[in-house]
């Protein structure tokens, strides 16, 4: 019997470690070659040899057949899935004679790199370097009947298939101790919840080289002892973690997490659904759907609205805009790439930078992005944004998004979203609205009429871990037109095949750039169900109460200046008594805000508004009322005043 062409090699094993062996691929020449077998013995750890048994086959034939082939050769029924050293046909390889060939010693020099060696019995002439083998691991089962034509050769056999594999749970937690350690873990939880009246919101004065000390353990080749790992555990989140649930913790745009939200996090790992297919997670697939229509609902977008849950507004700004690129320059950009078209966004000086890596990672190249200029209140100027679409259009530049703001990062602010709308619609654009912080207030009544004009946008970003307090990290993508994700991001993939005859839902998988996702929809869903919407709204007006008690405050007191405040952000500056240089303010500030991170008392944050360094709070923690900020400005005033004495001195 012959076999033609390119080649597999099919290996019957008999070995117990072949660890030196390095993946990679076998090349022999485009000849016709009689079937066969060889025996290859190898240099395993601690320099025994052990042996190889090798058969040949033609390449990309199934099993099946090429067991019926091999056991009409050679007497013998191969195990269905025999090892496989897989190559294309080298023109310029030699020879290699294998029928009934036993072969001497492979020599392997290296477990990386290395080349494997064949060489042929010595009345044999030539010299021959097979390179690159790969040997796919299986049980091997050969028999005596095969080994007894291999002049003498045994390979010593490693374990028989035949036998059925005893269990192995080492992984496998039974209930009683899976309850246990999460017992433990609550535990450790439940003092986190006890220390943020406490404790501070950091401790002071952290060091990378004592944290990393403290928390940066070897991985055991053994189980470390649940109860130190649970100690382990209770260190690096009560010692050496920033408490980002504890009232004063007022920097960035960092919700607290709610505790139905913590506790829904565990019960969506323990699930671990995959939700990028419908089959996979239906229960997480119908939750999410239903929540994002929800939350399309809030804004006023039509039935046809929808979204999904996503990692934060990074990612969520990116998935609107790729629709946006896909929508507005055509389906052919999804093909062809940009290809050298000048495409443009359009968004405030003020916008967050997430939407000129957005553009970055599109192949729009940041350049692409232009910042409008602000007005007083730092809202975007329609005038200006009109004017530098039609300035583009006269250029040659494709206009494709125009991006408005509903509370920017610095100051909260929320762009003329109705003026925006019209301008968008004139020139048939993409309007995008990044609500990442301010959206929340679509679940206030009362404060609703300061989204006014993004029921008209095609797409919103919202992050309920922000002003929802929902855990990290449960960011939303809202679309006008579900439909628009599907033409942005949908995909054939052979080898997710679903019979179209099922009764099954949308997979989220080919709604967006994520094909494994997990079930983040949860903490989101739990805590609204637990709170309810009403409470959320008072909650979010009580914010901003608290915001105008911390401004009328900083106006009250003569070393503090007011900057701005809107919704629930205020910056505010230290300004000793008599300092009039505002370069000199500005290095006093910057000191005081690093000084008041460090410190961990209390933990504000900065902002740079109209060039000058500004303290900043942002309240979105639930927790947070007004004898934290009290004692932020005690704090302020206390570190300043220390501050302000060492910089002059100095």
């Amino acid at each position: 019997m012959t076999l033609e062409g390119a080649l597999d090699l099919a290996v019957g094993v008999a070995l117990g470690d072949i660890a030196p062996l390095v993946p990679r691929f076998l090349a022999l020449p485009d000849r016709e070659l009689d079937l066969g077998t060889a025996v290859l013995e190898v240099e395993a750890r601690g320099d025994e040899r052990q042996s190889l048994l090798l058969h040949l086959s033609l390449q990309r034939v199934d099993l099946p057949p090429m067991q019926e082939e091999l056991s009409r050769a050679v007497g013998i029924v191969l195990p269905h899935r025999p090892l496989f050293v897989r190559g294309d046909v080298g023109a310029d390889e030699p020879e290699l004679a294998v029928a009934d060939v036993a072969v001497g010693l492979a020599e392997v020099r290296s477990p990386l790199a290395e080349r494997l060696h064949l060489r042929p019995r010595e009345d044999e002439a030539g010299f021959h370097a097979v390179e690159q083998v790969v040997l796919v691991p299986c049980a091997p089962v050969l028999g005596d009947q095969l080994f007894s034509t291999m002049a003498g050769h045994r390979p010593r056999l490693g374990y028989d298939v035949a036998e059925k594999p005893a269990p192995y749970r080492e992984l496998d937690w039974d209930p009683e101790r899976a309850r246990t350690f999460a017992d433990a873990i609550v535990g450790v939880w439940t003092e986190l919840l006890e220390s943020f009246r406490d404790g501070p919101v950091v401790p002071p004065h952290l060091t990378r080289e004592s944290v990393r000390e403290a928390v940066a353990l070897d991985v055991p080749e053994e189980p470390m002892p649940a109860d130190e790992l649970v100690a382990h555990l209770r260190e690096a989140v009560l010692d050496y973690s920033l408490k980002a649930g504890h009232p004063a913790h007022l920097a960035y745009i960092t919700g607290a997490g709610t505790v139905p939200g913590a506790a829904a996090d565990l019960l969506a790992s323990g699930l671990n659904p995959n939700v990028g297919g419908w089959l996979l997670s239906p229960a997480a697939t119908e939750i999410e759907i239903r929540l994002t229509q929800w939350l399309a609902k809030r804004f006023g977008l039509p039935e046809s609205a929808g979204g999904l849950i996503v990692a934060g507004g990074a990612i969520a700004n990116f998935i609107a805009l790729k629709a946006a690129r896909d929508a507005v320059a055509g389906q052919d950009v999804r093909r062809d790439g940009v290809s050298g078209r000048r495409l443009a966004l359009y968004c405030s000086s003020e916008a967050h930078i997430t939407i000129d890596r957005a553009a970055d990672m599109l192949g729009l190249g940041t350049d692409s992005v232009r910042h409008i200029a602000v007005d007083d209140g730092l809202r975007l100027q329609p005038a200006a944004l009109a004017d530098a679409i039609r300035g583009d259009m006269e250029a040659g530049v494709q206009p494709v998004a125009v991006v408005g703001t509903a509370g920017t990062t610095g100051t909260g602010a929320i762009d003329p979203l109705p003026e925006l709308a019209d301008i968008a619609t004139e020139h048939e654009l993409w309007f995008h609205v990044d609500a990442a912080y301010g959206g929340a207030l679509a679940l206030a009544d009362d404060l609703r009429p300061l989204l006014d004009g993004i029921e008209r946008a095609d797409s919103i970003t919202l992050d309920p871990h922000k002003w929802l307090s929902t855990p990290l990290g449960s960011g939303c993508i809202l679309v006008r037109d579900l439909q628009s994700l599907s033409d942005s991001f949908g995909v054939y993939a052979s080898y997710v095949h679903e019979d179209e005859e099922l009764d099954r839902g949308v997979s989220l998988g080919f709604m967006g750039p994520q094909f494994s996702r997990g079930f983040d929809a949860l903490k989101v869903w739990v805590s609204l169900l637990a709170h309810g919407r009403a409470a959320y709204g008072r909650r979010i007006a009580h914010d901003i109460a608290l915001t105008s008690y911390l401004a009328a405050r900083v106006e009250e007191r003569p070393d503090f200046e007011l900057v701005t405040a809107a919704l629930s952000i205020c910056c505010f500056r230290y300004r000793p008594a008599g300092a009039a240089n505002e370069e000199y303010i500005d290095r006093l500030n910057e000191r005081l805000m690093t000084e008041l991170q460090l410190d961990g008392r209390v933990y504000p944050s900065n902002a740079v508004v109209n060039g000058r360094f500004c303290l900043r709070t942002c309240i979105v923690n639930f927790r947070t009322e007004a004898e934290d900020l009290d004692r932020l400005l005690e704090v302020a005033a206390e570190l300043g005043e220390k501050i302000d004495r060492e910089l002059k001195a100095g």
